[in-house]
């Protein structure tokens, strides 16, 4: 099936010594069984799925997307959680690492699916992809 990715060149040459190819993240629209998602994958090859800022706002901007056009999020989760070296940039802002828990949260509660499959060991930030969801909303 097509998908239309997000943001790839996000996170081009924009840390001097930090390559993060597609800011570590692949995000698009895809088909699951006919139905259009918006996907989010942590790509464990650039730096072990660890958010940089510009890995949290190309998420946070997925997350807009699917709210505003009502599609359900699959999230396929191998992330280290933020970036240590950089972490006291991922936290402070609007746009922050807290903010993408926010939207799935609110995005649940409009009726909007948010599906998390852990595919690595997710450490540290990454392993709450996995711990939100309430009792008797997940299987």
């Amino acid at each position: 099936t097509p998908f239309l990715e997000f943001s790839q060149l996000a996170g081009y040459l924009l840390y001097d010594y930090d390559d993060v190819p597609a800011a570590g993240l692949i995000t698009g629209i895809g088909q699951i069984e006919g139905r259009e998602c918006v996907i989010v994958a942590n790509d464990a090859t650039v730096k072990g799925g660890t958010y940089y800022p510009v890995t949290v706002k190309k998420q946070v901007r997925a997350q807009e997307i699917a709210r505003e056009n009502r599609l359900p999020c699959v999230y396929l989760v191998d992330s280290g959680g933020a970036n240590l070296p950089r972490q006291a940039d991922v936290f402070p802002d609007k746009e922050h690492f807290g903010r993408t828990f926010y939207n799935e949260a609110t995005m649940s509660a409009l009726g909007i699916p948010q599906i998390a499959v852990v595919m690595g060991s997710c450490t540290a930030g990454g392993a709450y992809g996995t711990l939100k969801y309430l009792k008797k909303t997940s299987f």
